[in-house]
């Protein structure tokens, strides 16, 4: 007795309203050489644009590094007035992160702790720092990057 091979299962749905899920390609469609060098024309434009799109400020590091230099400045002005409290377990591991709003002669519009040190008298202190520390030196012209700035402190 000979067994017969087990073939493929029918198709289990017969809905007749369906679509079929491969359909065959339409070659009724030809695209002309012309026409498809034609449509990568935008590429010589993107070319000629080039140059405009990637100019910008030719020595951006130098930029970045007088920035970093004025934002360390400000962050030494207020630590010159922090008065860290003593006898506080972890103090060289706890950080605080402090978001300014300024005024253009230094004074401050707004303050918030953005990250907490998870102590609130470590986080009042450099608050009150920034207090005692009022008017902040901005540096002239560069007002637009200082209006609103954000300043991690640790001990």
């Amino acid at each position: 007795m000979e067994e017969e091979p087990i073939g493929r299962p029918p198709l289990l749905d017969k809905t007749p309203d369906k679509k079929p899920i491969l359909k065959a390609k339409d070659t009724s469609k030809t695209v002309e050489k012309d026409n498809f060098l034609e449509a990568l024309g935008f590429i010589d434009d993107i070319e000629d644009k080039k140059p405009a799109l990637t100019e910008g400020p030719k020595n951006t590091t130098a930029i970045y590094d007088e920035t970093q230099k004025e934002v360390a400045f400000l962050k030494r002005h207020i630590e010159k007035n922090w008065y860290r409290p003593p006898g506080i377990e972890a103090l060289e591991r706890m950080q605080v992160v402090v978001q300014l709003e300024v005024n253009r002669d230094g004074t401050v519009k707004r303050m918030e702790v953005i990250k907490s040190s998870g102590r609130r008298f470590f986080d009042n202190s450099i608050l009150r720092a920034v207090r005692k520390s009022v008017p902040l030196p901005i540096p002239e012209g560069a007002y637009d990057i200082f209006k609103t700035i954000q300043i991690s402190f640790n001990r």
